[in-house]
C-alpha cells in the first residue's frame, strides 16, 4: 500500500475512533493490538492486518468489508471470494461472534446464511 494510501486509511480509522470518543487504550483491550501498533496505523506508518481490522471494524461501528476495501485486501486474488465463500465465511463469523460482521455487510449475505442455518438445522433435526 502507498505511504499516501496509509496515510488516508489512519486517518479515516483515527476519526472513526475519535467519533466513538475511544482512546487507543480501550481500542487495545478490545482488540487486543498493541495502542502503539494502533497508534502506528493512525499516522500512517504502518499498514493494518487483515485481521486488525476485522476486530476493529464492530469496535468502530463500520463494516468489515469497507475497512478491507480501503486497505487495498478485498482486490487481491487471496481475498477475493465466491459467493459461497463468502457465505461460509460469513457464517464463521456471525456463530463465532456475533458482533464481528456488521449488517451492511451481512444484508447481501442473508438469503445464503437462512438457507445454510436452515440446512444445518434440518440436518440436526435428521439425526
Amino acid at each position: 500500500m502507498a505511504e499516501q494510501n496509509r496515510e488516508k486509511l489512519g486517518s479515516y480509522l483515527r476519526g472513526l475512533r475519535r467519533r466513538k470518543r475511544l482512546s487507543l487504550r480501550q481500542v487495545q483491550e478490545e482488540t487486543r493490538a498493541s495502542s502503539s501498533y494502533l497508534s502506528q496505523v493512525e499516522q500512517g506508518k504502518r499498514h493494518p492486518s487483515a485481521r486488525l481490522l476485522r476486530k476493529i471494524a464492530p469496535t468502530y461501528g463500520t463494516s468489515v468489508g469497507d475497512l478491507l476495501a480501503m486497505a487495498g485486501y478485498l482486490n487481491e486474488p487471496e481475498v477475493n471470494m465466491s459467493d459461497q465463500e463468502r457465505i461460509e465465511w460469513a457464517f464463521k463469523c456471525v456463530v463465532s461472534d456475533p458482533r464481528n460482521i456488521s449488517m451492511d455487510a451481512a444484508w447481501p449475505l442473508l438469503p445464503g446464511l437462512v438457507l445454510k442455518l436452515r440446512v444445518l438445522s434440518w440436518r440436526s433435526m435428521k439425526s
